[in-house]
């Protein structure tokens, strides 16, 4: 039994949280197979009944960071990723990944954590597999392809192979733990700006307090007050938010205070994967609008503030709207899709002399 197992679940037994550090090293034995699957199980049984603490958030999300297949990309400007913790048992459209799509269309590098769906019946995965994009590229192939794209999908398959190892255990127990709160933190590519949605309210501080803890520079998460992980157009939203002075935020939105009408549910609602992919499809291409283009525009619009491409939430949505007509996201999305199917591209070729030591420098910028 790896040595840090007895004292934890004792203490999480008797209610009481555990540090960062014992956390981390608890995480790690689980992960690296070094932990009885029945001891895995039992401390995170354990750790959601009590309830996680953001500094076991920051912890287990620390040794699933350590763990990662890491894809570090390089280029300017913030790179962004939007994903919530799922959980609500809703059937929602894809709206953080077409979120996503409409920053990437409006000029901000976004790096797509791609899950399988949790509890609903379209996840992430599901939907842009079922569109034609390839989910299995090695990290090396995404890394050449993100000096082309500004929108590149991270699977989870792929990058989390550790946390993956998990996943019959994680069936196993039939209930949602702390694992799936902490899927946003775990950027493979190390992103420090951050649209996140919690379908539990209680969660949201935890959640921002972690990820400043792990080095975010802006972040906002979001509940809508009926429990779902996205703002709402059909009731008011909790933020929470983490400003690049280090300063954090919270308070009550609803559509009204951004000049939006309020509409049902319903109006918003998703379905399954093809039902899902077919609207995907139908809103980025501008093709769809009334009540669920404005709540794409919605999300889009807070990611946008969030990467700092828009002054507020309104001129963000305002920004949203106008990518979402002219059909710039979906462009993203097919530029990807078909970049995913092609050979990586080619490195430049090297230098064959270097350059004589008396040469010009280049004019500075």
């Amino acid at each position: 039994m790896h040595a840090a197992y007895p004292t934890a679940i004792q203490t999480l037994l008797r209610g009481q949280g555990l540090a960062r550090e014992q956390l981390e090293d608890l995480a790690h034995a689980s992960l690296t197979g070094q932990l009885p699957t029945a001891a895995t199980a039992a401390w995170l049984t354990a750790l959601t009944l009590k309830g996680a603490t953001a500094a076991e958030l920051t912890g287990l999300a620390t040794a699933i960071r350590q763990l990662a297949v890491k894809v570090p990309l390089a280029g300017e400007g913030p790179l962004l990723d939007t994903g919530g913790t799922g959980g609500s048992g809703l059937d929602t459209l894809n709206t953080s990944t077409m979120a996503s799509l409409v920053c990437a269309a409006a000029g901000v590098r976004v790096a797509r954590q791609v899950w399988p769906a949790r509890r609903g019946r379209s996840g992430a995965a599901e939907v842009l597999t079922h569109l034609g994009v390839r989910l299995s590229l090695p990290a090396a192939h995404t890394q050449a392809l993100a000096a082309h794209h500004r929108w590149v999908a991270l699977p989870a398959a792929i990058h989390h192979p550790a946390l993956a190892s998990l996943g019959p255990l994680r069936r196993a127990l039939g209930f949602s733990t702390v694992l799936d709160h902490v899927a946003p933190l775990c950027h493979p590519a190390g992103a420090r700006h951050h649209l996140v949605g919690v379908s539990d309210p209680a969660m949201g501080p935890l959640m921002l307090q972690a990820l400043k803890a792990l080095g975010s520079r802006r972040a906002m998460v979001v509940c809508g007050q009926t429990g779902l992980d996205e703002l709402a157009l059909s009731c008011p939203t909790h933020y929470w938010e983490l400003w690049e002075d280090g300063s954090t935020h919270r308070g009550l939105l609803t559509p009204e205070d951004l000049g939006l009408t309020r509409v049902p549910f319903l109006h918003t609602r998703g379905g399954g994967v093809a039902h899902n992919a077919q609207r995907m499809i139908a809103l980025l291409k501008g093709d769809e609008t009334g009540p669920a283009a404005l709540h794409v525009a919605l999300n889009a619009g807070a990611a946008l503030y969030v990467a700092g491409a828009a002054g507020d939430l309104e001129l963000g949505i305002a920004r949203a709207q106008a990518v979402l007509a002219s059909g710039a996201a979906f462009q993203a999305l097919e530029a990807w899709r078909a970049a995913s199917h092609q050979p990586p591209p080619a490195p430049p070729p090297a230098p064959d002399e270097e350059a004589p030591a008396d040469a010009a420098a280049p004019d500075d910028p």
